[in-house]
């Protein structure tokens, strides 16, 4: 599923109980445009006609008012097409905002699954570039990340500390410790080219970690020291303390800083199919058993393992001729529901 569609989804199941639905709408609908889909629109459950009978039957002017709305798509053939006046005026608009236009085209019809955290700070930093209004900017955030997982990546990129973004990309991305990315992590260990942080004091030696994408991106974020200076300037302490107030603001309880080495250790197992030898190259665990601790599958992953062994299966006996079955999609990231429960139960150990 592309992030269009997921917003397309979000809009129809949870936009008719909001207040702001058209607002929601409105913002969904630069996605849906992007990818080619159909727009959608909110209708209010008490239309304008029927508040205005309420209120000449001697009702209150809110008694009427409905906060309940239908989400249904948009037929093309009820889609009036612009004046040539305002369709330009549209279009000049659009064009002193390019960065946020070309990254919204460029997400739209992304895999959902492969949207990362700094995606959503690239979208951030996009719209400032475009001298969006804060509060619009907040909104598009929010809108791109509505789970928990976005709430509390909301609340750390409104920090005044500004590596805690970064620093939470690379935590999950490395899988490293806490105490080796902040005490331990030097920029003379960083090696862009090979793609690699070089660790010397590992809990279980001298190790290679290597590095995503993703985690290269967060370290671009961060201003290059020199050598010999530490990579995420930040004592442990005043991380503990970002982390705690970020958690109360998006209302995210018992997630703890080391509850994203399991979060990214499962995250970097679906991706690896289950292949433990991959996966330990990346945590540095030396036993199964250890590693074992840190993947937390969930029923969802059960699943989706059925649905794809049935989609081989049923391509196979389909003619030579047929184009196979659709492509079995990704789903986003969150936090992995048994992490805080095993997190908790070996906390400590790592």
């Amino acid at each position: 599923m592309t992030l269009a569609a997921a917003l397309g989804q979000y809009a129809r199941d949870v936009g008719g109980e909001q207040k702001g639905a058209a607002q929601l709408v409105a913002r969904v609908n630069t996605y849906l445009a992007e990818a080619n889909l159909a727009s959608l629109r909110a209708i209010p459950v008490v239309s304008e006609i029927e508040r205005v009978q309420i209120i000449a039957s001697g009702g209150s002017p809110t008694a009427g008012r409905s906060d309940l709305f239908c989400i249904e798509e948009l037929d093309p053939k009820d889609a009036r097409a612009l004046r040539p006046s305002l369709e330009r005026e549209r279009q000049r608009r659009l064009a002193r905002r390019p960065n946020t236009q070309e990254l919204r085209a460029e997400l739209a019809n992304r895999a959902l699954a492969s949207i990362t955290p700094f995606d959503l700070q690239r979208v951030k930093t996009a719209m400032a570039k475009d001298h969006y209004a804060s509060a619009t900017i907040r909104q598009e955030f929010a809108l791109l990340s509505a789970d928990e997982r976005g709430r509390l990546l909301v609340e750390l990129a409104r920090s005044r500390t500004t590596c805690l973004l970064p620093w939470l990309v690379f935590a999950i991305e490395t899988t490293m410790r806490k105490s080796e990315i902040l005490r331990d992590l030097l920029w003379s260990q960083i090696n862009f080219e090979a793609r690699t942080a070089r660790l010397h004091d590992s809990k279980g030696g001298p190790r290679d970690v290597p590095l995503t994408q993703a985690a290269l991106d967060a370290l671009e974020e961060l201003p290059r020291g020199q050598a010999w200076e530490r990579v995420f300037p930040i004592s442990a302490a005043a991380l503990a303390k970002a982390w705690k107030r970020a958690c109360e603001r998006a209302g995210v309880e018992n997630l703890h800083i080391h509850d994203l080495r399991h979060t990214g250790a499962t995250i970097h197992a679906r991706a690896f199919k289950g292949d433990i030898f991959l996966l330990r190259k990346v945590t540095g665990h030396k036993t199964i058993a250890q590693l074992a601790r840190y993947v937390n599958y969930d029923m969802s992953d059960v699943l989706e393992t059925f649905d794809a062994a049935d989609a081989r299966a049923a391509a196979k006996s389909r003619p030579q001729s047929y184009s196979g079955p659709p492509k079995l999609l990704g789903r986003p990231l969150s936090w992995p529901q048994p992490c805080r429960r095993r997190a908790a139960a070996h906390r400590g150990r790592a």
